[in-house]
């Protein structure tokens, strides 16, 4: 499956909303952390959540050819979160993954806590 394939939305649907990407961020913190304990730990402590969070907003930036906003966000959001991922940068939905658009659709960087 090449990468434009598993980055393209579907389609027939709308773009999903930020509430609806933070529930499936935190889900997959859920899937994947046995300590985690609330929703509320999640959104407010793990750097991955705020990474992706932050890393959406910098890349509409990016799309919409704002780029020194948008690095200058990315730079903030790495002091913050010790995470870094380029404004171009493309995250897979559900995956928690990040794709960069020259690497081949098989390279991904899945976010984890150290």
């Amino acid at each position: 499956m090449t990468e434009q394939a598993l980055l393209a939305p579907a389609p027939d649907l709308p773009p999903p909303s930020v509430w609806a990407l933070l529930k499936e961020d935190v889900h997959c913190v859920f899937a994947r952390d046995p300590a985690v304990r609330s929703v509320w730990e999640v959104v407010t402590t793990h750097p991955g959540v705020h990474a992706l969070l932050l890393h959406r907003l910098v890349h509409a930036l990016w799309g919409l050819r704002l780029r020194y906003p948008a690095r200058l966000l990315a730079f903030l959001a790495r002091l913050l979160t010790n995470i870094d991922i380029h404004p171009g940068a493309r995250v897979r939905v559900g995956a928690n993954s990040v794709v960069v658009k020259d690497a081949p659709a098989d390279c991904t960087t899945e976010a984890r806590h150290g």
